[in-house]
């Protein structure tokens, strides 16, 4: 009789483990994080008709300030009202003057290094630091590039000079105290970037851009395959959390193999399938054919709009930064 009664409480507690199993293992717990970018006028206005097109707020939000333009102040007012709804601003922070890109005397990477920038950088990190919420700071992003005036080969930039810039305002910041900024290193493509890494010290995230452009400049491509030079790079450099920073794909109606809404619709879950790192995606909602580039707008065409709020009310993507 005891040796029944063992039996039967031993195959009960083998079946509730069978059945605890898959609740601890299963891989759609994991939860990715979406965000947007859209204009770059500060309004709450847009991030709320945002939430009307959508149905939800994003969970990341891409704010515009550069150093030497008239949205160069921390925006202490918006950044408020962005925490009220819960978003988590990634600010887009670039160390030069849009109107001026070719002034190197005033916006090269030794300007910063030689401390030209001092009074505007510690004054902005306090700002940011009595904010008190979490900034997701986008500083001279991809610097790899050549079109930027912060990136190499640009005036006197060199990668050196990249590093010992970034380190000198990450030094500013940690000075102040405001550590509720994180710096988040992003880049594109796949090219002179270890040579270009901070280090894991002076980094949080690691961020890249990714687009699928289409004809005539590229040929169309899946969001994974737009993805995979920048996430394979990234993945060789160092272990930190990874935030797609710009995505986006063009609308070419003329373009019958460009498929917009399937590259929506299967190219998110088809990204959180391939990388565990991959913490967020923000999609890049701006209509850029006025400087000779696509239309991005996830309005453009209607159905791709239908198919991101699909992704939206996916639970593998109610995720929040943690």
């Amino acid at each position: 009789m005891r040796l029944k009664s063992n039996l039967f409480v031993g195959m009960l507690i083998a079946s509730l483990l069978i059945v605890a199993v898959p609740a601890v293992t299963d891989a759609g717990s994991r939860k990715m994080t979406l965000g947007v970018s859209q204009a770059q006028d500060r309004s709450i206005q847009a991030v709320d008709d945002y939430k009307a097109s959508v149905g939800s707020y994003p969970a990341v939000w891409g704010v515009w300030s550069s150093w030497g333009g008239p949205d160069k102040d921390f925006p202490t007012d918006f950044m408020n009202q962005l925490k009220q709804r819960d978003i988590v601003p990634m600010v887009v922070w670039t160390s030069d003057d849009p109107t001026a890109q070719s002034d190197c005397a005033n916006w090269s990477l030794d300007t910063i290094i030689n401390g030209d920038h001092d009074g505007y950088l510690r004054q902005w990190a306090t700002d940011a630091k009595n904010f008190g919420g979490r900034v997701i700071l986008r500083f001279d992003h991809e610097m790899n590039g050549y079109w930027f005036i912060w990136g190499v080969g640009r005036c006197t930039n060199t990668n050196a000079k990249f590093k010992e810039a970034w380190r000198h305002v990450w030094q500013i910041f940690h000075d102040v105290g405001a550590t509720n900024v994180k710096f988040m290193w992003s880049i594109i493509g796949s090219r002179h970037l270890r040579s270009l890494y901070p280090g894991n010290a002076y980094v949080d995230y690691m961020g890249l851009s990714a687009f699928a452009w289409g004809p005539p400049k590229r040929t169309w491509a899946p969001m994974v395959t737009v993805m995979k030079p920048g996430m394979r790079a990234l993945y060789r450099i160092a272990k930190k959390p990874i935030i797609v920073s710009e995505i986006g794909a063009a609308y070419l109606p003329k373009c019958s193999s460009c498929d917009k809404v399937a590259w929506i619709r299967t190219g998110y879950p088809a990204a959180y399938t391939k990388w565990k790192r991959l913490k967020a995606i923000v999609y890049f909602d701006l209509d850029m054919t006025f400087v000779q580039q696509p239309n991005w707008l996830l309005t453009s065409p209607g159905g791709a709009l239908d198919a991101y709020k699909s992704i939206v009310n996916d639970p593998r993507f109610q995720g929040r930064l943690p």
